[in-house]
């Protein structure tokens, strides 16, 4: 029998391993990055040129990156967002060129990676190949993932890093490095660097890092202080332009203030960008920006949701939690409670939320569903599992301009309308 002291995910402090031996991930071969990541970046880059939605900023992003990668200069976009999504943008035109199709290369590439790694996330949590196949298919295949794809939003880098911390604070699980602790908060960091909102799930990782090791309190607060410090050093330094014009760190903590304040309640959006806000219906009804014909009136590109699939996200979640109290694994309660508090603040925010933040929610949701599939189902969970990636594949005619029946076409615009 294998035990805990001799697995590739044994936990090496006895005092606090669980009393239980895990199983190790199941093993990664040199096809699997491959077998993901290609169709997963062809999915997205089909029309990139061409394919367009509401919520195309492109080009204000691209003169904000200019102007504060050279300058410091928060502007045109808004200086109340974290600006490290401006030195991504700088970085992404300095590496591929500066044209519009090289601009949404950028997101067809995280949203690519970020399929990947919810995979690996799931890897790593349940160890069983049917949550890690089902998460990256339904992510790989999620109609609003591919929109924000061909955008320049910096949501799609935001929960690459989101998993990214997520991933090292599971292998800190299995073995207790602080090494894995510090990769885990400079990633969060990152996420935070480009939006606020990864205050939720990083504040959630650190309180079940937190809990399993309440035992040893003054190891629980060196961990804890060891993640905080990575993540405020890397949000710090997306500053370093704006600081480099000569700005003090007190200015710099006015200045996090004044951007809290301007985002308050009082925030107003135009009219167009009111209709895609409210977190609260993004997971049980249709919400869409209207379409844009491309080429022949034969397709169309737009930004729509999933409701059929997203509204077993919490539910997914809860199940989640549930048998992670059940049978005393810590982490997995992390991953469910992550979706959970970051959908309930999107949900209870005091100014509207644009669904484009609801990239928050899916990926991780989708690690929950893909759990939920294989828990519930068992090897049934695989013939669940084809009819959700069927599904998802009719969908993807709205969102990619690639031909569609008149039929079908007509449908999916009428989704994308109700």
């Amino acid at each position: 029998m294998t035990t805990a002291t001799n697995t590739k995910s044994a936990v090496p402090d006895e005092s606090a391993a669980p009393s239980r031996a895990r199983s190790a991930p199941f093993t990664l071969d040199w096809w699997m990055p491959i077998a993901i990541l290609f169709p997963a970046l062809l999915l997205r880059v089909i029309n990139i040129g061409s394919v367009r939605n509401v919520i195309d900023d492109a080009r204000l992003h691209v003169l904000t990156s200019y102007a504060y990668s050279r300058t410091g200069f928060l502007g045109p976009d808004t200086w109340w967002s974290p600006p490290l999504k401006h030195l991504l943008s700088a970085a992404n035109i300095a590496v591929f060129g500066n044209s519009e199709i090289t601009w949404r290369m950028k997101g067809a590439f995280f949203g690519a990676l970020s399929v990947y790694l919810a995979f690996l996330v799931a890897r790593r949590a349940f160890r069983h190949w049917l949550p890690a196949v089902a998460t990256a298919a339904l992510l790989m295949l999620d109609p609003f993932s591919i929109a924000m794809s061909h955008t320049t939003h910096e949501d799609l880098p935001t929960v690459c890093f989101i998993l990214l911390g997520v991933i090292f604070f599971l292998r800190w699980v299995d073995f207790r490095s602080d090494w894995q602790c510090l990769a885990s908060g400079l990633f969060f960091g990152a996420a935070i660097g480009l939006r606020w909102y990864a205050i939720i799930p990083a504040g959630v990782i650190a309180l079940c890092a937190t809990w399993m090791q309440r035992k040893r309190l003054i190891r629980a607060a060196e961990t804890l202080l060891i993640f905080v410090s990575a993540m405020l050093s890397v949000y710090l330094a997306a500053y370093l332009p704006w600081i480099a014009r000569g700005y003090s760190l007190a200015e710099w903590i006015s200045l996090q203030y004044d951007a809290l304040r301007i985002q308050g309640a009082g925030f107003e959006l135009s009219a167009h960008l009111m209709s895609l806000a409210g977190a609260d219906r993004w997971f049980v009804s249709w919400v869409g920006g209207n379409e844009t014909l491309v080429d022949n009136p034969g397709r169309m590109s737009s930004l729509v949701n999933d409701p059929w699939i997203w509204i077993l996200f919490v539910p997914s979640a809860i199940l989640l939690c549930y048998v992670a109290v059940k049978k005393d694994r810590a982490e997995w309660f992390a991953i469910g409670a992550t979706t959970l508090a970051t959908y309930a603040f999107l949900i209870s925010s005091p100014r509207p939320i644009i669904i484009y933040s609801a990239m928050a929610v899916v990926p991780l949701g989708c690690v929950c569903l893909g759990f939920a599939i294989a828990y519930l189902f068992k090897r049934r969970g695989w013939v669940v599992l084809a009819a959700a990636v069927a599904w998802s594949l009719l969908l993807y005619p709205a969102v990619s301009g690639v031909y569609a029946p008149a039929v079908l076409l007509n449908w999916l615009m009428g989704l994308v309308r109700s």
